[in-house]
């Protein structure tokens, strides 16, 4: 689980400040691919110089994302040290809301991309009942 929330940190980290990455880019654009087809931010240098051939709508969701990603990985670091059942149950929160997540997306059949979203289902299943089978005992 700590592992996990770690991978989520950088992914969430990277997907906020995508110009610190330069030739990289692509990272940023890594999770929200599952979605939609995504496009990275444009350099400043290729941005156009008028504000309304600028969608500010997806940059909004790009950062909301890379926000949502972030404190799903710090609440994974955290329950990945901390065996309470309060942490169980915070960690298996955070699978389970990805799941919903992705399952949302899945339900509206134009945005998601089947082939690139079942895999991190399928990781989170098994996250969360490697975690819980672990944390189970642990917890009283």
């Amino acid at each position: 689980m700590g592992v996990a929330g770690a991978a989520y940190c950088l992914l969430g980290g990277c997907m906020l400040v995508p110009q610190l990455l330069g030739d990289a880019r692509w990272i940023a654009a890594l999770y929200p691919s599952l979605f939609k087809r995504f496009q990275p931010p444009p350099a400043d240098a290729e941005r156009p110089e008028k504000a309304e051939e600028l969608p500010a709508d997806e940059g909004l969701a790009i950062r909301l994302l890379g926000y949502l990603v972030l404190l799903l990985g710090a609440c994974r670091v955290v329950t990945g040290f901390y065996w309470g059942c309060g942490y169980v149950y915070l960690g298996l929160g955070t699978c389970v809301a990805e799941v919903g997540v992705i399952c949302h997306e899945l339900l509206r059949h134009d945005s998601l991309q089947l082939h690139r979203g079942v895999p991190v289902l399928l990781a989170n299943m098994a996250l969360s009942i490697l975690y819980v089978s672990s944390a189970a005992p642990h917890c009283r």
